[in-house]
């Protein structure tokens, strides 16, 4: 160990700089060779990022069925997941117009397979003419694209031009626009003469 304190003492500054590159980068090399594990926290890190994202899926005939778009999105490696910021999902109708999703933050998995919406979500499906616009308010909403399906427990608003319906729990079908309220269901509604 003397010998290591003497041999330090005798190298000068840029020799001891080369000196600390050298340990910091074996340092560096082996952490990134570390096996990605669950038990690893540090795993769970971002692997790349993006701003004002987009990403459209398209049917079999080459026609739009839904889009996705986020403000930022950050992806992780170890799992495939994503991350959004302000995620906009928009699924395509081909006889009325579009279901639009919007929500504070968002995670997709690996596959796209499921999106979880979360804090103020509202979904807005447009119909013929403005008297068929319908939107829906909630905490959180699981929207599964390639089924065109999404389902939440949590409490719903529902307002269209006519009234205001509240609930616990819905399903939707995004293809036809249909809402099912699952329970607690009340109405309050306007008659117009």
């Amino acid at each position: 160990m003397n010998k290591i304190l003497v041999t330090l003492r005798q190298l000068n500054y840029r020799q001891l700089g080369l000196l600390f590159a050298v340990v910091l980068s074996w340092w560096l090399l082996q952490d990134a060779s570390q096996p990605i594990n669950e038990s690893n926290p540090v795993a769970h890190r971002p692997d790349f990022w993006a701003t004002q994202y987009a990403s459209k899926s398209l049917d079999s005939a080459g026609i739009p069925s839904y889009e996705l778009h986020s403000t930022k999105l950050i992806h992780f490696r170890d799992d495939g997941s994503s991350e959004f910021d302000h995620p906009r999902y928009i699924r395509h109708r081909q006889q009325k117009g579009p279901v639009t999703i919007i929500s504070n933050d968002g995670w997709s998995n690996e596959a796209g397979s499921e999106l979880v919406l979360i804090g103020d979500v509202i979904i807005t499906s447009e119909g013929d003419d403005l008297a068929d616009l319908v939107t829906a308010e909630m905490d959180e909403l699981l929207v599964y694209p390639k089924e065109d399906f999404a389902e939440t427990s949590s409490p719903v608003t529902i307002i269209n031009q006519s009234g205001t319906t509240t609930g616990v729990g819905m399903h939707v079908n995004s293809r036809t626009g249909v809402l099912i309220l699952l329970s607690n269901v009340r109405g309050r509604y306007q008659i117009v003469h």
